[in-house]
């Protein structure tokens, strides 16, 4: 299967914003990451601001060394990272899904809103979607509204995701592979966007 491609979409990485080229003019996207803040921000506010950057920064090089991986491109992983790929080689050989894309930056075409889907795969006819996860510990309620993000921008251009799962990685080299019931996540994400498009001075239907 092959997934669309979006040249009108584009990715700032060192600013973190998406911005979309449409009929001309250049839109500012919310990410779902940016959308769903209102919860995170509540969630994660005991953690020091040190242990969060720290987390962040691990997750982002394990992503990128997955996404390597999943280009069969050879990985030289670090000795805080390893274990986290390890696991998810581990996951990939018990399971062997099929890899559509990895780091695949999607929009939704007329909530107008972006992201970055880690991981969409085959398992037999059905189309899935994976989030990886390297934190100690996994937040599904949060992590189930950002797979309803991804899910529905998907669905606005025609794909259509038979199942979601969070895929949680440890330092350990081990895993969990926690199926999700996205419909599950509509009432937070939708919350989450009417209260950013009050803010912004626009909705985000």
């Amino acid at each position: 299967m092959t997934l669309p491609v979006f040249p009108e979409l584009h990715f700032d990485e060192d600013k973190h914003l998406y911005t979309l080229d449409q009929q001309g003019i250049t839109l500012e996207l919310p990410s779902v990451t940016q959308i769903l803040r209102f919860v995170s921000q509540e969630l994660y506010a005991g953690i020091p601001q040190y242990n969060m950057n720290h987390a962040a920064d691990r997750g982002t090089r394990v992503h990128a060394a997955i996404e390597l991986s999943n280009n069969f491109i050879p990985v030289e992983n670090d000795e805080e990272t390893e274990p986290y790929v390890f696991a998810y080689e581990e996951w990939e050989k018990g399971y062997g899904f099929k890899t559509i894309a990895s780091e695949y930056r999607i929009y939704h075409r007329t909530r107008l809103y972006a992201g970055t889907a880690d991981g969409i795969y085959m398992d037999g006819d059905d189309l899935i979607l994976i989030d990886n996860k390297t934190t100690s510990r996994v937040l599904v309620e949060l992590t189930t509204a950002q797979l309803y993000g991804y899910a529905e921008a998907l669905k606005s251009h025609g794909v259509d995701i038979k199942q979601s799962y969070i895929l949680h990685l440890r330092n350990n080299a081990t895993y969990d592979f926690i199926p999700v019931d996205t419909s599950k996540g509509q009432t937070m994400f939708n919350a989450c966007a009417y209260l950013h498009g009050a803010i912004k001075g626009k909705g985000i239907s």
